[in-house]
């Protein structure tokens, strides 16, 4: 029922809850109703089937919604599901250990190649984003040379 009640208060936000008009909220709550059965059916559809991370031909659900952890805001689709459009995106964590040895995981909701549809890292990070997932961030020489992908100095032509 997260995507019935989530439809439902996501226009209501503009609006403090004091000052909720209560056939404003009944309007919007007829409103969710309306979208889901138009476009799914039912109303107890399973939120990742509404919210999704869309990008290139990636699409995957994704949990999360606004003003929580993994917070995730969407605009409604023509077919009737949410594209995440602002939320979470990228996010560092970093440890030390007693011996002040550097740990590092990150997670970005596309990947690298933000701008390069064409780049294998257009939307490679996608699938670990929606599962909650960190990937390493290779801090020394030894392990940046063990996963490197391309080497070029600048001025140099990249070719791949």
């Amino acid at each position: 029922m997260a995507a019935l009640a989530i439809l439902t208060v996501q226009p209501l936000t503009d609006v403090a809850p004091e000052e909720q008009d209560p056939s404003r909220i009944a309007e919007s709550l007829a409103n969710a109703v309306e979208t889901l059965e138009e476009n799914y059916g039912r109303i107890d559809v399973p939120w990742g089937e509404v919210n999704r991370l869309r990008r290139g031909s990636v699409d995957l659900g994704l949990g999360g919604g606004p003003d929580i952890l993994h917070a995730v805001y969407g605009v409604m689709e023509e077919d009737g599901r949410l594209r995440g459009v602002a939320g979470d995106s990228y996010v560092l964590l970093v440890s030390w250990d007693k011996e002040g040895a550097v740990n590092s995981r990150s997670i970005h909701q596309y990947g690298s190649a933000t701008l390069d549809a064409d780049s294998p890292h257009y939307s490679d990070q996608s699938r670990l984003f929606v599962n909650r997932e960190l990937k390493p961030v290779w801090m020394d020489e030894a392990d940046i040379r063990a996963n490197l992908e391309l080497e070029y100095h600048p001025g140099e032509e990249i070719g791949r």
